[in-house]
């Protein structure tokens, strides 16, 4: 099994090594993924501060609307009407 995993892994790695020998990172899945958590960690990062007071010990974090009241309004902004 670690040697099946290791070979995946070693395409992976050989698949982003050609990747950037062609100039063209956009297919690979190892630049993907790297793409992908770097945009997590930057969106996290930005809007730290706005959730950082919600682990401080006894705090609660603000409740806005619950999921009901938000289709809800999804629902009316559709401007369906009866027929």
């Amino acid at each position: 099994m670690g040697e099946n995993i290791h070979s995946i892994w070693q395409k992976f790695v050989l698949d982003g090594h050609r990747a950037e020998l062609s100039g063209d990172t956009s297919a690979s899945q190892v630049h993907s993924t790297i793409a992908a958590c770097e945009e997590y960690r930057s969106a996290i990062d930005q809007d730290w501060l706005k959730i950082a007071d919600w682990y401080a010990p006894g705090s609660k974090a603000p409740r806005g609307k619950d999921g009901k009241h938000l289709y809800a309004e999804h629902v009316e902004s559709l401007e369906i009407t009866p027929q």
